[in-house]
């Protein structure tokens, strides 16, 4: 991170950072919506895309409220979860497994976001841009229910699919469970 002369600079990089999350967030989410196997899942991704876009227009004002531009660059944290989450759907894997990593990286950004827009709403608190701090605290409690629904999202999966799993594994499909008896074919 460069040097800032000012904590007013850095208030304003870390409000750059967050305005780029969001827009890397949309583009992310449009890019990944084909891939979801789950029609629920495909619905609560375009919610979230949407809430992304709210927040960005809601950031939009904050800029506007402080007489700036937003800075056009990426976020490179943002851009590092995002570039681990291609990876790891480059991998072969099935549609609720795809899901799932798709749901638990976006969660997983969410709370990253999430402790960003903590950090600013407190941060323009105490220097009393209220306008600020109240934006921050609203698409903060948009950001903590969203990041409540990916959590639901990710443990309904997991009980959905971990009997199917569980099921192919002891057929043989997936690999041998560990430490497991083969069957034997005699009664006692």
């Amino acid at each position: 991170m460069p040097a800032y002369a000012t904590i007013h600079d850095l208030f304003y990089h870390h409000l750059d950072e967050l305005y780029a999350a969001e827009n890397q967030i949309i583009h992310a989410v449009t890019s990944l919506l084909p891939q979801i196997s789950q029609p629920a899942y495909q619905d609560a991704l375009m919610l979230y895309r949407a809430e992304a876009l709210r927040h960005r227009n809601l950031l939009h004002e904050a800029f506007e409220a402080l007489e700036r531009h937003p800075a056009d660059h990426p976020c490179t944290v943002v851009n590092s979860m995002l570039c681990g989450l291609k990876q790891t759907l480059q991998r072969n894997q099935l549609g609720l497994i795809r899901d799932l990593g798709i749901l638990a990286a976006l969660h997983q950004l969410c709370h990253y976001v999430l402790s960003h827009y903590q950090l600013l709403a407190h941060w323009a608190e105490r220097a009393n841009h209220q306008p600020i701090a109240l934006i921050c605290t609203t698409i903060q409690q948009q950001k903590t229910y969203a990041a409540h629904i990916l959590t639901r999202l990710c443990q309904q999966g997991l009980q959905l699919g971990l009997p199917e799993q569980l099921q192919a594994l002891e057929r043989g499909g997936f690999g041998q469970l560990p430490n497991r008896p083969a069957p034997s074919s005699h009664k006692r």
